[in-house]
Parts: structure tokens; sequence; C-alpha cells
């Protein structure tokens, strides 16, 4: 099954190319999809793996796979406090912290949900600003994170992107069809079409340059934030091939708003 761009391969991918290769057709795209195991089964292994061996980067990815997956946070807690007298205590207790950051509810059997929750606040009493959210006043202004609001979201379409960014971090499902279907729900929604060139730009194609090239015409004729404006910016670098003044543009976004996930995510 074809795997999304991860730009963590993208940026190692001329460094390593056999490599990345390898991790998309062998690893991804044959052993993950053998019959002979679930996917279940086999993100328990990995997460046992890498807790083990202490590859604490590379059990971030995991641990949000293995819940994709089917693993429970119960079980991925029970996998991390049976190897604490296996694999040595200081390993466990630093997956322990990085299972603590996933992000899914604290109660015991509760549903797992995507690792980034969404940001909720009151929408402010003062006039309506250029930059504030484009739906009714008594409606919850919705973030992407404790800074940014989100131009021209819903409700009903913010699950579908940060659903979209949930798979492109965990390179798991469908991130187009996704954010697709967020925009199917609010056509106006800024960061989505950025979302949705990103996904496309990261290919280097031609036919992803040219719907990333729509997409940033179609939010930049809506008035966004200042951040909402960095991400365009960079999208507009990318489309002309510009990744280094695109990745300097993203790390100035990331650097005002440090929960910013695409600029995370795109810029890394």
């Amino acid at each position: 099954m074809a795997q999304p761009a991860s730009p963590a391969r993208e940026r190692i991918r001329a460094t390593v190319p056999k490599m990345i290769d390898l991790t998309e057709k062998v690893i991804y795209g044959d052993v993950w999809e053998r019959p002979n195991l679930s996917k279940r089964d086999r993100s328990l292994m990995v997460i046992a793996s890498l807790v083990s061996t202490y590859r604490p980067e590379q059990l971030k990815g995991h641990i949000a796979r293995g819940l994709d997956n089917g693993l429970t946070r119960d079980e991925i807690a029970e996998i991390i406090t049976h190897l604490a007298f296996y694999s040595g205590w200081p390993a466990s207790m630093t997956a322990a912290n990085i299972l603590k950051d996933a992000g899914a509810p604290p109660a015991s059997g509760a549903p797992d949900r995507p690792a980034r929750a969404v940001r909720r606040r009151q929408a402010p009493t003062r006039p309506a600003r250029r930059g504030d959210t484009a739906f009714p006043r008594e409606t919850p202004t919705m973030t992407c994170s404790a800074i940014s609001p989100f131009t021209g979201a819903t409700q009903s379409a913010v699950p579908h992107y940060e659903q979209a960014l949930h798979q492109l971090r965990c390179l798991i499902g469908d991130p187009v069809a996704s954010v697709d279907a967020a925009l199917a729900e609010a056509p106006d929604f800024v960061m989505a079409h950025t979302l949705r060139a990103y996904l496309h730009l990261l290919g280097t194609e031609k036919p992803g340059v040219d719907v990333a090239r729509d997409s940033l015409a179609a939010a930049g004729a809506i008035p966004g934030n200042e951040a909402e404006r960095g991400h365009l910016a960079a999208v507009a670098h990318l489309v002309d091939g510009r990744w280094h003044a695109a990745g300097r543009v993203l790390e100035d976004v990331g650097a005002a708003d440090p929960l910013d996930g695409p600029a995370l995510q795109i810029g890394h």
C-alpha cells in the first residue's frame, strides 16, 4: 500500500536514496502488509522493540500508529511497565512520557483519539477584525494552537483537518482525502487549502505543483491571519521551487507559534 509523503524521509532522500526506497517499498509496502500477523500485533512488537532499544524519536510515531492499528493506551502502558524490568527503568520512564504526550483521553478504556486535539475558546466580544474566524459570533472559534485561529473553519470541518495532520504525521491513511473532506465542509477554510497544497507539493511532481498552485490561489483570496499568511508565503516559495526560502518562512512561523503543527511537520 502506498505511503503518504514524509517530510522526514524527503529531507534525507538525496543522502540515502536506497534506504528510503527500502523503507517505502519493503518495510511499509511489503512487511507491514503481510497477512501472517495483524497490524495491531506488528505495532505491539515494534513498540516493545523501540522501548527496549531506547529509540524515543521513532517511538513517538509508532505509538500513534499503534493506537490507529487497534492497540489501547492501557495495553501500551502495560508493555512499557513490563519492559521496565527487562530493558531498564530509564527507557520505560522515557516511553511513559511519550505515551502521556500522545494526547489520548486519560481515563482507562476511553476511546483513543488523534494525538493533536482541537483547541477551542469562546469568541471575543469585541467587533470582528481581520484574522478572526468567519463563522457566527456565537460559535466557538477553532484554533490551530493556543495562539492562531483558523480562518473560515467550521466545527464540522476541523476534525477532518486534524485527521489529515494526524495521518501525515503517522504516515497512515489518506490525508489528501481527509483535507478534501474538510474543504467540502468549509470551502473558505484557509489552512485546509494550505495543507492540501503542502500534501501535493511533498511529491515534487508537476501535477502536484499544479494542484498546490490552485490551492494557493483559493486560499490567497480569503483574508487570513498572520500565521496563515506565513504558510501561504511558504507555499508560494515551494511552488516556485524555492525550498530554502520556504524553510526559512516556516521557521519564522514556528518560532512565533511553537504549537503550529503544519509548520513543525512540513518545515522539518
